[in-house]
């Protein structure tokens, strides 16, 4: 069991994984707000499968839905090919996590996201290679991670001017550029930029201003 540590408290919230569309759709179902299109629960999907053909191939049970107050995280749903469906979702208060998802191929769903307020990370999704479709993206308020990707450049990410965090670019064997970052004036933390065997220079960050911690980087 968890101690407290002096005056520490810890305070942990289990949230049930979704792990097929028929449980996705009964979910959103019933926590969407029908007059705002805002759920007021984290969501998150994980270990997904077929049962009874009912698989989570993408996010059309998320059609109808502007703001998510909480978290989306998608880890491990071998079954999910795109993120179609989520084209109306501006809002996401806290993280947007997406790891470990080896059939997606796309992000193009995510085209009205203006808005994460906590962090954004995209780790080990192995088919997908573009962030085409994420050019509405604003402000992320905590850090931006993107780890055992395939990714070649940042282009699509165009629209970000903020981060509120760290900018987190590791082991990205296909990366050759920082292209892509149009927009970016702002990281609120550290930038950690290593491990890239294809990456050469920086190129990319030229509109950059501030840089809140330190600049980690090994080319």
């Amino acid at each position: 069991a968890l101690q407290p540590c002096g005056n520490t408290s810890v305070t942990y919230t289990f949230i049930q994984p979704i792990t097929t569309l028929a449980n996705f759709t009964r979910f959103v179902s019933r926590n969407v707000d029908n007059s705002t299109g805002e759920i007021r629960k984290s969501i998150v999907l994980s270990a997904c499968g077929a049962v009874n053909g009912s698989r989570i191939e993408d996010l059309s049970a998320l059609k109808d839905v502007t703001k998510i107050t909480g978290d989306l995280i998608i880890i491990d749903c071998p079954t999910l090919t795109s993120l179609k469906g989520a084209n109306k979702l501006r809002t996401i208060s806290k993280s947007l996590i997406i790891k470990s998802n080896p059939n997606l191929r796309n992000v193009s769903g995510l085209s009205s996201l203006e808005y994460v307020g906590g962090s954004f990370t995209l780790e080990e999704n192995t088919k997908l290679r573009s962030f085409a479709g994420l050019g509405k993206l604003k402000d992320i308020g905590a850090s931006l991670g993107i780890e055992m990707s395939q990714f070649r450049s940042l282009r699509g990410l165009g629209g970000l001017e903020s981060i509120g965090g760290q900018l987190i670019v590791t082991s990205n064997d296909n990366m050759r550029t920082l292209k892509g970052l149009d927009s970016l004036t702002r990281i609120g933390a550290t930038a950690m930029i290593k491990y890239n065997q294809m990456l050469g220079d920086l190129s990319g960050l030229h509109l950059l201003q501030e840089i809140g911690g330190s600049l980690d980087v090994q080319l």
